[in-house]
């Protein structure tokens, strides 16, 4: 086997990290599947709507309790909404 095609087949045979997206982007799909306006998730989480633009826009980071609070708004575990953030973040840095 030649050092070119072995070369290729470590870079091949390497694990890839999974493409990582921002909560705000399944927050957004899970809007949209729901037909809920940011301003009705808003009110079910108990937040101010402006805090839910921006987050959403992906000019603030999701605040530290809404896991919690997007969990109850949508019927969901918290730990997915964690997972997600923390996921995200270490993919940033």
């Amino acid at each position: 086997m030649s050092k070119i095609l072995k070369e290729a087949l470590r870079v091949i045979d390497r694990p890839r990290a999974a493409e990582v997206f921002p909560p705000r982007n399944f927050i957004n799909e899970e809007l949209e599947a729901r037909g809920w306006l940011r301003q009705e998730l808003a009110v079910r989480m108990r937040v101010n709507v402006a805090v839910v633009f921006r987050v959403l826009d992906g000019l603030e980071p999701m605040p530290e309790d809404w896991p919690e609070k997007l969990a109850h708004a949508f019927g969901t575990s918290a730990d997915i909404w964690r997972n997600l953030e923390t996921t995200w973040r270490e993919s940033q840095s």
